[in-house]
């Protein structure tokens, strides 16, 4: 909706600017507020069974809001509105028991927006047309059967979005106060989980007044805005100067200064030079009287000398937090720090607070003996089969594990949990999500921080022995714990 509306404001701006090129009266964008009153009715549609009755009884709402008028053409605009609008009608249905019926009384409130085509006849009169869209806001029922009246809120059984058509003829349309009437004619069923078609139909008076806009003239075009039209204009395209004839005063070198004033008019000069060059020995723009180093390229902030480059990194000082000290552009012309000291830059450095070799990525190597201490504590997590429940036989190895996180506070641990292949593989993978979680938690509860600790279940895909045997399944049930300086 919004591609649509941009392309409807971008054609209007173009098409309006291609009027007025030429001399005339023209109309600005022009708008307000506007007031009347609807008379709708429900037609029912084709779908409708031959046993409904549509009530032809009149119906009466208010339609009001704001309008506004873009000029395409002198004779056609386009005019969108912003209304609210009541609608409704009457309608009866056969109902058991026989001879019976239903009549309902409906009531509906809409924002309506219609974006009209509109075709000036002078200034009189004006026709238009155009689609409508409707958003429900309310709708209310009355409801009578036999002699009892039911009064409900409508609102879940309409249709929250209504399309349909006007067209209509406007008096006086671009006055301060004009008058407006149209038909409305409905193309969408309003009434979903009613069997039928049933559609919003009917007549719309209002009053206008105009609040802003206004009428203007495009006098004989002046292209170069010189002051003389273009047919008196020798030079229309460029400014100039009425002792010209609307051509500019000679200027042979082009420097801006024309031929009258230009004490060397075949050559570019600058006007504080009367029309000549400053010298310039180093073509650096700086003239030699500015410049402290006529005769080296240099910048205007150093007065004509070139921007030292102190440590000679490439970067000039002027650009350079570290001028002394040669460094990289990422930094600002620093080096890239070492903060642990470990001969890896923190940039390359996955542990830079912590001192590591390289081979390590710049993190310390975990000792094999606090390794197998880990795999020792894994290899006796247990849990009832089925259950994701800790055991108490599994405590004592996890709290080992506990101290080696508590005496290494820069350290991770990533907990894997994994099944055999018995069973459904989603139950698999629950379960071996669930029995990872609870060493997790475990690991929490003993005050180790959570951001420190990752699990996650893989189900049967990752075996370690041959599921075929009851000691290869055994095996395939684990927890496995990894530690590290990073993930």
């Amino acid at each position: 909706m919004k591609k649509i509306l941009l392309l409807i404001f971008s054609v209007t701006i173009l098409l309006n600017a291609d009027a007025q090129k030429k001399p005339g009266t023209y109309w600005t964008a022009i708008g307000g507020v506007k007031g009347g009153f609807n008379n709708p009715n429900i037609p029912f549609g084709s779908n409708t069974p031959s046993g409904y009755i549509s009530s032809a009884w009149v119906h009466y709402g208010f339609a009001g809001g704001v309008w506004a008028a873009l000029p395409l053409t002198k004779s056609i605009s386009l005019q969108p509105e912003l209304l609210y609008s009541q609608m409704g009608g009457s309608a009866i249905f056969p109902v058991d028991p026989p001879k019976w019926f239903d009549f309902y009384d409906l009531t509906t409130d809409y924002i309506t927006v219609p974006v009209l085509l509109k075709f000036h006849c002078k200034d009189i009169l004006a026709v238009y047309a155009g689609p409508q869209f409707g958003f429900l806001t309310s709708a209310k029922a009355s409801i009578f059967r036999g002699w009892t009246r039911t009064n409900i809120d409508f609102k879940d059984s309409i249709s929250k979005t209504d399309i349909g058509f006007a067209g209509g003829i406007q008096l006086f349309p671009r006055c301060r106060l004009h008058a407006d009437a149209r038909y409305i004619y409905g193309v969408k069923n309003i009434w979903e989980n009613k069997t039928g078609d049933y559609f919003n139909n009917g007549f719309q008076f209002t009053l206008g007044l105009r609040l802003f806009g206004k009428k203007y003239t495009v006098k004989q075009p002046d292209s170069d805005g010189d002051g003389i039209i273009d047919k008196d204009d020798k030079c229309p395209t460029v400014p100039g100067v009425k002792e010209y004839q609307g051509c500019p005063i000679p200027d042979t070198d082009g420097d801006g200064i024309n031929d009258k004033d230009d004490k060397c008019p075949t050559v570019k000069g600058v006007r504080e030079y009367d029309g000549c060059p400053i010298p310039d020995t180093d073509g650096d723009g700086i003239n030699d009287k500015e410049d402290k180093c006529p005769s080296v390229p240099g910048v205007k902030e150093y007065q004509g000398c070139p921007i030292p480059d102190t440590d000679g990194d490439g970067i000039l000082d002027i650009n350079d937090k570290c001028p002394t000290v040669p460094g990289v552009i990422e930094y600002q012309g620093c080096p890239i720090p070492d903060t642990d000291g470990d001969g890896l830059n923190d940039k390359v450095d996955r542990c830079p607070n912590l001192a590591g070799p390289k081979e390590n990525q710049g993190c310390p190597v975990i000792a094999e003996a606090v390794k197998k201490k880990v795999d020792y504590a894994a290899n006796y997590i247990l849990f009832a089969t089925g259950k994701y429940q800790l055991l108490s036989k599994s405590y004592k190895g996890l709290d080992e594990v506990v101290k080696i996180l508590t005496d290494n506070p820069d350290m991770y641990l990533s907990i894997d949990g994994h099944t055999d292949n018995v069973g459904k593989d989603e139950y698999n993978q629950t379960l071996s999500d669930n029995r990872a979680a609870a060493v997790k938690n475990y690991f929490i509860s003993k005050g180790i921080a959570e951001n420190r600790l990752r699990s996650a279940g893989h189900g049967k895909t990752i075996p370690i022995a041959d599921n075929k045997t009851a000691a290869g399944r055994q095996k395939n049930r684990r927890v496995e714990m990894k530690l590290s300086y990073y993930w």
